[in-house]
């Protein structure tokens, strides 16, 4: 789904800085789109997808713990990749002791999640 895709469309979006930014560049191709509201109650947020013929934009993580109920209301769209904004991802260890196993495993799963050509740590 790109910006075009989307006219007179009608967002209810979780209260989250990056959502955020997402929804006005979805939105931008648009002036006849607008936000309804903007919450962390993911339960009025669905019962907004659901019954007031709005759209929502959430990672899978949130859609995927959503209760079963919404789950046979809801149709998931995947996004066009989005480049909005460089992350900048650091690690804070303490100086003079190793680094535990677990968090080089994750920083390496990490690194090579955000750029497969990257090399691990």
């Amino acid at each position: 789904m790109t910006p075009e895709d989307l006219k007179n469309e009608v967002f209810v979006l979780y209260k989250d800085e990056h959502i955020g930014k997402i929804a006005r560049h979805l939105m931008s191709a648009h002036a006849s789109n607008r936000i309804a509201l903007v919450t962390n109650n993911t339960d009025a947020l669905c019962q907004m997808v659901v019954k007031a013929n709005a759209i929502t934009i959430a990672p899978d993580f949130i859609v995927n713990a959503l209760s079963s109920v919404y789950h046979e209301h809801l149709v998931t769209i995947p996004l066009q990749q989005l480049t909005l904004d460089q992350a900048i991802l650091g690690r804070i260890t303490r100086a003079g002791e190793p680094v535990p196993a677990r968090v080089e495993e994750f920083t390496a799963k990490l690194i090579g999640f955000v750029d497969p050509g990257l090399p691990a740590p």
